[in-house]
């Protein structure tokens, strides 16, 4: 992930934690899915996002809509435009497995949000909203998902 979602490739003034995404970590594991890839490992931390993966979903087939029926590219800035999440047609025929060396919650004053957000580039207040975006966008993924 930190090769195609770097935090490392960035400076610090280019840096947009509310617009950058997981998507080319996406894409590496379809693209490596598509050639019969049977597990992939995907090393967690050192990105540049905070979209909880979101957007990976997106590059692998999950479709995310807003409440007036248009797509979305999920980025932290769109969490509360979020009414719809798809899963695709076909689950990846590949095992993908992500690896981190800490344990955090999601969400929450301990969480990934409060505790990764702000080497990213996210200020106080925009780590407060983010936090409560994301907790409201978990809610509508177990609901429409089964699980989150």
């Amino acid at each position: 992930m930190s090769a195609a979602s770097a935090l490392w490739r960035l400076q610090a003034g280019e840096r947009d934690p509310i617009q950058a995404t997981t998507f080319g970590t996406g894409v590496q594991i379809r693209q490596l899915s598509e050639v019969n890839v049977s597990r992939i490992l995907v090393g967690l931390g050192g990105s540049a996002t905070s979209d909880a993966g979101l957007a990976m979903a997106a590059a692998v087939g999950y479709k995310f809509y807003a409440s007036n029926g248009k797509p979305i590219l999920p980025s932290p800035a769109r969490f509360s435009d979020i009414a719809v999440i798809e899963p695709p047609p076909h689950p990846l025929p590949s095992e993908v497995i992500g690896l981190s060396d800490v344990e955090k919650i999601l969400t929450g004053q301990d969480g990934a949000i409060y505790t990764f957000g702000p080497q990213k580039g996210l200020t106080p207040s925009m780590v407060d909203q983010l936090d409560r975006d994301l907790t409201q966008l978990v809610t509508r993924i177990e609901k429409q998902l089964g699980n989150n």
